[in-house]
């Protein structure tokens, strides 16, 4: 259900400009208010979390009170009683334990808040909480980590395409420690694929396709492939042996055959990878709100709307969310912050066998997404936390003489 609504999430965002999201971050604050609607809105608001209200509101607690070693989460309830009709306190007792309550913050409070649950990330709260705030639900998600095996930095001569000439530094992938492939997906054709892991749960898939192709279908393929890569079976994505393909340039690599030693004790690998990737950053503010029916909360906010005293006047209703996230030579950092507010008014001689190689290279706009892993089976496992298009390359800086 979570890959169905990120796939969602990211269309809504494919307009080829360079950002990044958390669909987790909608879909959680959906799944949360989602049991306390009825009849037709039940039944739209179970089509945009693409399951059963039960079901999704059982998954988002799991994922919000079992916390991943690679994701930091926090889940607030703000709210003014005086403003609010008796069954909000019954709604709020059916919330996560996680869940932090109290009064409607002050805006340095809310900072504080925004500071603290994403390790410094993001430094202000999305929006001004003013006295005509009645409700505000909101999530943080965070990740700060670092690769297995950390990025070489060199020059960005092999990056190749247009963004070879925007920086001079780019990330070469080391010996050991990248997944890489070529494969074949149903929405966008073959690609190159580039996956990092982290040692504690963190997958991030890198995926270029044809220039031609839209960017959501590029943004849909990556979902694919990240599903491929951590379940297997469910994914209609395949991989591509490099020897059912052209030797020579493809849009993406180029391929060469040749013949390497084999002393009989070893035998090489039949077929390697390097790939060339920037370094990027990114922020974007999103307003999910009048993203529509696709993400759901023109229907979650009426039913949070209901809450609300009718006597104070006409309803006023947001919802937001802030991202930011690096890709760099160690790692990966990431958060998000997801709100909803209503309001109340407006306010050896041997001998050779063949070996192809393959070498990737990201040098134009190609979409991201970053995984939760857990290998014994947990909530947390395959779940989409973040995604990007990367439009624009950022400088990379090698840090290995100093050990940071």
């Amino acid at each position: 259900m979570l890959q169905a609504y990120a796939e969602r999430f990211d269309a809504v965002y494919s307009d080829g400009t360079h950002s990044v999201g958390s669909p987790l971050g909608a879909w959680l604050l959906l799944a949360l208010v989602a049991p306390e609607a009825r009849g037709t809105e039940r039944d739209q608001i179970e089509a945009a979390l693409g399951a059963d209200v039960k079901e999704a509101r059982r998954l988002a607690g799991a994922l919000l009170n079992t916390p991943h070693p690679a994701v930091a989460s926090a889940l607030a309830l703000w709210h003014r009683d005086e403003h609010l009709l008796p069954a909000f306190a019954e709604w709020m007792r059916t919330l996560p334990s996680a869940t932090e309550t109290g009064r409607v913050p002050t805006r340095a409070e809310a900072d504080e808040w925004a500071h603290r649950t994403t390790g410094g990330l993001i430094a202000e709260f999305p929006l001004e909480l003013d006295d005509t705030v009645a409700i505000v639900l909101a999530d943080a998600l965070a990740t700060s980590v670092e690769w297995r095996q950390a990025f070489e930095v060199v020059p960005a001569t092999e990056l190749g395409g247009t963004w070879s000439d925007r920086v001079e530094r780019v990330l070469g992938t080391p010996p050991v420690g990248h997944e890489m492939l070529i494969a074949r997906t149903d929405r966008a054709g073959d690609v190159a694929v580039h996956a990092a892991e982290s040692d504690d749960g963190l997958m991030v898939v890198s995926v270029i396709a044809e220039p031609t192709v839209a960017p959501v279908d590029v943004r849909a393929a990556t979902h694919d492939v990240a599903t491929m890569l951590v379940l297997g079976s469910s994914s209609t994505a395949t991989r591509s042996s490099l020897f059912d393909l052209p030797v020579g340039d493809g849009h993406a690599w180029t391929i060469v055959e040749r013949q390497v030693a084999h002393d009989d004790e070893e035998e090489p690998a039949r077929e390697v990878y390097r790939s060339y990737l920037p370094a990027w950053t990114a922020g974007s503010t999103h307003d999910l709100l009048g993203a529509g029916a696709p993400l759901g909360f023109p229907v979650a906010c009426r039913v949070l709307g209901a809450f609300v005293d009718p006597d104070g006047g006409p309803h006023a209703f947001d919802v937001t969310q802030v991202a930011t996230a690096a890709y760099h030579r160690r790692g990966f950092d990431a958060a998000a912050i997801t709100e909803m507010l209503v309001s109340v008014g407006f306010s050896s001689p041997a001998r050779t066998v063949p070996q192809r190689a393959a070498t990737m290279r990201f040098g134009r706009p190609y979409a991201v997404v970053a995984v939760a892993l857990d290998p014994d089976g947990g909530p947390w496992h395959a779940v989409p936390v973040f995604s990007a298009w990367v439009a624009e390359p950022s400088e990379s800086f090698d840090d290995s003489a100093s050990g940071t």
